[in-house]
């Protein structure tokens, strides 16, 4: 009521100034204006204009002729009812037309700053004028696209006749709006922006009705513009909350429009501004009480609620709740509802429900939009169903860059790498350009594979392109060329890199890092210190601490501990595990144990750095108390922690607690792993129970190297020679390398047995492979010469076969024989 007195009083004092105004006035000017309609005091002709103001203007220029002139509050405005008037004045007047009257509302996003049809004659308005009249609608570009907006007619006709023939319902207004739309966008990008037969173009024709109708509807200032100081119709006040992102900025705007605006002003489209406002400055809870009191909500309201809730897993369900209200006050959803809803299903990794909104898709008629389409990709393959995914994917009849990159990072997601980078080579056979993002996930993964040529290969193809490479895709270059083990190129990636980020030099010293390179990773790490823009984060410190790892603690390990410590990344789970593993290779037990008692949430790979670093020390009753702390702890036991705890099992050599973890391996369904089944193929031989140890790896489809060895191991233990040449003959056929484990439990097995040739074969084998013996080959064979000569008593005639010299002390096994034949020096093996 204070409100409308307000307005009330002002009108009054208006009235009385212009009545003052008249009587005082002496002489009056010959007006230039059009003749009109009699004006009334303050508010001039507006009782003139129904609710339909074309149709009343139309009456009005019968009585007053083509040109009229209405006095609308304070503003006098100039009719041209006539088309053939109207054309002559745009063409001549229209320098005094581009300074007409701004409605308000256009002005609350500054719309009338940019737009050549509000602008005013000025130097942005003579340039845009001048792009328009000589290149957009210039007459050799209109003339050139006169065939092209002929097939768009064709297109029209041709649609309306499928229609009448399928019985379908044809929108003419639609229809006519879909195709005045691809006419421009061709005009002006040479593309169609919408399909006849799909619903892009009623949700962009929405919009663009909405648009006009709230631009079209007249504000109070636009007929008094001294009330634009009080901002009667929150014009100023939508202007304020686009650009606000303060939240008690925000909760002061909304206060001011609850004082100063009535209740009956606050539209939906007021209010749904009021939520963004809200959701910009992060505050959820004040928007949705803003929701829940709006009298009147549109589509739009819950789109608004909908998209804000499907962006957090915690509240996903709450967009779920919201769809099914918006449904019960009979609105219906558009794309951007489907779009947010499978976002939600999304990130609740919940497939049921992501086909229950795929099904409401259907019915709703949202099937062939294409960003709806784009999020079922999404949606499916996050939920890991590719099969629903690849479905989705062929039915997009015009698909994409996105809609490939979607199936692509699909695969890539579900760990289907070379399905992924298939889909990819479909790509280039479509003639489909890849986008920098595309580069992007291919390089990633092939760096995850490990396939330097393919990699090579799409650099190369990148480089052809042309294709503008911005710094995540030169990171993704740079990780590519790391993770494959090229690190030279991946240096020269870096070095182009105008400003590297810490991604750049996290890639390069991880690069260093698993090359076994720690000193040019150290390098690089001083040199990203002294560049001093960018301070290393976690993974920084855990690439270089494990760079350095095999380097003595007390030279880096601890020096890098204690800017770790300075930094607060001491109970970060990836940085302590790289910490956990680098005191294990230096021995100090006693330092992972108390970093692993500092982090208070404990992961699983962190249980699996201590387990696995007991069992390289060798002590696996604290291996095996770990593995039993991180089962009792419910975390996720994985093949490395079944790896690592049966090897401790076979290095005590307790066969009962192997039993006991081969049994929760095949629970697990880790038993067909490869590392699982040769530490069990270990466990079993070193705990005397060959049999079983046979059975697993006959069993194995493809056993590798360390399965063989395992079992080579058991068969030297147990001082069978004749099983561990027939392994020997195995690991050949399957086309696989021996290395210098594989000589020593073969050369030990013929030491056993007194296989004095089988042993010189193996050894001239191994020579000729290029391994190098080292000191437990030569005790092998020492053992294996000393045992056959001994009985032939020519002790001489068994060392001289060795090709090249070597000094070696004996092994206690051959002091033993020694003191038994009265050689109580050392021995000394030359050529």
């Amino acid at each position: 009521m204070e409100f409308w007195g307000l307005i009330l009083y002002l009108l009054l004092t208006i009235t009385l100034l212009q009545t003052l105004h008249s009587i005082l006035k002496p002489t009056r000017t010959k007006s230039k204006l059009p003749p009109g309609p009699t004006p009334l005091p303050v508010i001039g002709n507006l009782l003139k204009l129904s609710n339909k103001p074309h149709k009343s203007m139309a009456e009005l220029a019968k009585t007053h002729g083509p040109i009229m002139s209405l006095k609308l509050g304070q503003i006098t405005a100039v009719v041209i009812s006539s088309p053939a008037l109207a054309k002559e004045v745009l063409q001549k007047q229209d320098l005094a037309f581009s300074f007409r009257t701004i409605p308000n509302a256009l002005q609350a996003y500054d719309q009338h700053k940019y737009s050549a049809l509000w602008l005013p004659v000025s130097d942005r308005w003579r340039s845009l004028r001048k792009i328009m009249t000589s290149n957009m609608f210039s007459v050799a570009r209109l003339d050139a696209n006169q065939n092209q907006r002929r097939e768009k007619v064709k297109d029209l006709i041709a649609y309306a006749e499928k229609c009448c023939q399928e019985g379908v319902a044809f929108d003419i207004g639609r229809a006519a709006f879909t195709t005045s739309l691809n006419m421009l966008s061709n005009t002006f990008f040479s593309v169609d922006l919408a399909d006849l037969s799909q619903d892009s173009a009623k949700e962009l024709n929405d919009l663009v009705v909405s648009m006009a109708v709230e631009a079209g509807k007249p504000n109070l200032v636009d007929y008094f513009p001294v009330l634009a100081k009080i901002d009667p119709q929150a014009t100023l006040f939508l202007k304020k909350c686009a650009s606000t992102t303060v939240l008690r900025k925000a909760r002061q705007l909304h206060a001011l429009l609850l004082t100063s605006v009535p209740a009956t002003l606050h539209s939906p489209f007021l209010k749904n501004n009021v939520l963004s406002m809200y959701l910009r400055c992060g505050s959820l809870g004040d928007s949705r009480h803003v929701f829940d009191k709006m009298p009147q909500r549109n589509t739009v309201s819950f789109n608004v609620l909908i998209s804000a809730y499907s962006r957090s897993t915690r509240l996903a369900l709450e967009s779920i709740k919201l769809f099914v209200q918006l449904g019960n006050e009979g609105l219906k959803p558009n794309g951007s509802t489907f779009t947010s809803l499978l976002q939600s299903s999304s990130l609740l990794e919940d497939s049921i429900l992501g086909s229950t909104v795929h099904t409401h898709v259907i019915r709703c008629g949202f099937s062939g939009n294409t960003s709806v389409q784009t999020s079922l990709l999404g949606m499916y393959s996050n939920c890991g169903d590719l099969e629903s995914a690849e479905e989705v994917f062929s039915s997009i009849v015009e698909k994409d860059s996105m809609a490939w990159n979607s199936i692509i990072c699909g695969y890539m997601k579900n760990d289907k790498i070379a399905g992924g980078l298939q889909f990819y080579g479909k790509m280039m056979m479509c003639g489909m350009s890849p986008t920098q993002f595309t580069y992007s996930i291919v390089l990633n993964a092939c760096g995850k594979l490990k396939d330097h040529a393919f990699g090579q290969l799409v650099h190369t193809r990148l480089i052809v392109s042309g294709a503008a490479t911005d710094l995540p895709l030169r990171n993704s270059l740079l990780d590519m060329y790391c993770r494959c083990g090229n690190t030279h190129t991946a240096f020269d990636v870096f070095s182009r890199i105008e400003n590297p980020d810490l991604v750049s030099w996290n890639s390069m010293i991880a690069g260093y890092s698993e090359r076994g390179r720690g000193e040019e990773a150290m390098v690089m790490f001083v040199q990203l210190q002294q560049m001093g823009f960018d301070k290393p984060d976690e993974y920084t410190f855990a690439a270089i601490i494990a760079a350095t790892g095999a380097f003595p603690a007390s030279g880096y390990g601890k020096p890098l501990h204690a800017q770790v410590s300075k930094m607060g990344y001491e109970r970060n789970v990836y940085v302590g595990s790289t910490l956990i593993y680098m005191y294990f290779n230096n021995g100090e037990s006693d330092c992972a144990q108390n970093i692993f008692s500092l982090i208070a949430e404990k992961d699983a790979i962190l249980w699996t750095e201590m387990i696995a670093g007991h069992c390289r020390m060798a002590d696996g009753e604290n291996a095996i108390r770990f593995f039993r702390g991180m089962s009792q702890q419910g975390q996720k036991i994985d093949s490395f922690a079944l790896s690592s705890a049966l090897s401790a099992c076979a290095d005590l050599v307790t066969l009962r607690q192997g039993e006991m973890i081969h049994c929760k391996a095949i629970k697990m369904g880790y038993d067909i792993e490869i590392s699982v089944c040769g530490s069990l193929i270990d466990m079993y031989a070193k705990t005397g129970k060959l049999q079983a140890a046979e059975l697993i790896i006959f069993e194995i489809g493809f056993p590798d190297l360390k399965c063989w060895n395992a079992i080579l191991g058991g068969y030297s233990h147990h001082g069978k020679a004749d099983e561990a040449l027939k392994v020997f003959e195995e690991i050949l056929k399957h086309s696989l390398e021996p290395d210098q484990v594989t000589f020593i439990f073969l050369l030990s097995a013929c030491s056993h047995c007194g296989f004095v040739d089988e042993g010189k074969f193996l050894w001239n084998y191994m020579r000729e492979r290029g391994l190098r013996p080292l000191l437990k080959h030569y005790s092998c064979m020492f053992t294996c010469t000393l045992s056959l000569h001994a009985r032939a008593t020519l002790w001489r005639q068994g060392v001289v076969w060795d090709e090249q010299g070597a000094s070696v002390v004996a092994k206690p096994s051959v002091l033993g024989f020694t003191k038994s034949h009265t050689f109580s020096s050392m021995v000394d093996w030359r050529r």
